[in-house]
């Protein structure tokens, strides 16, 4: 259970009525509006934060969303999103992980290659973000062999080599495949 102060209460009552907004957008300028004030929300250092976005179901409600959309503008802030919610500790990333991996994967490792064969504007924001979400995922421990398990991942992650990627891109992707080789579970299928 999360714990709450004043503090955590607003902070509730401002994510609900930002993701309410975005649940109940039903055009393309309403959800964009919407997304601009969750990306507002979620871009901060305040770890407690992050672990609040996670806790009350941020990941899930920008997967759906991503899931619904083809338009370039929403899936780049929706992607800088996400990776900004997944800034939490890791308690909340591991269970944000669990409820949303399976889902959330398929579509962001459609958009990695959709972005890696330059058909999507923005798309070495869009590269970026979500490798720092793999990055962030690839961090902790436990969630190493289920990353390697996902399919796709490992193809991904490893097109750093043949991939023209701008450097910051590449360096994150370097650091997600040395982060899931640190685990024995991964040594053989690596």
């Amino acid at each position: 259970m999360f714990f709450f102060c004043s503090t955590h209460i607003v902070l509730y009552q401002r994510l609900c009525f930002s993701f309410l907004d975005l649940n109940n957008a039903t055009d393309s300028e309403s959800r964009l509006t919407a997304l601009c004030v969750v990306c507002v929300e979620f871009d901060h250092t305040d770890t407690i934060k992050h672990n609040a976005e996670l806790y009350y179901g941020a990941i899930t409600i920008l997967s759906k969303t991503l899931s619904m959309t083809d338009n370039h503008d929403e899936i780049r802030m929706i992607c800088s999103a996400i990776e900004m919610a997944f800034r939490g500790s890791a308690k909340y990333v591991k269970e944000a992980y669990h409820i949303n991996g399976s889902t959330m994967f398929p579509i962001l490792l459609r958009l990695l290659d959709r972005c890696e064969q330059s058909k999507m504007r923005y798309a070495d924001e869009i590269i970026l973000n979500i490798t720092k979400t793999f990055h962030y995922l690839s961090k902790i421990p436990q969630l190493r062999a289920s990353l390697v398990r996902q399919p796709g991942v490992l193809d991904s992650m490893q097109r750093v080599a043949t991939t023209p990627l701008n450097v910051v891109c590449r360096n994150a992707r370097v650091r997600v495949i040395a982060n899931l080789a640190n685990c024995d579970d991964n040594k053989v299928v690596m």
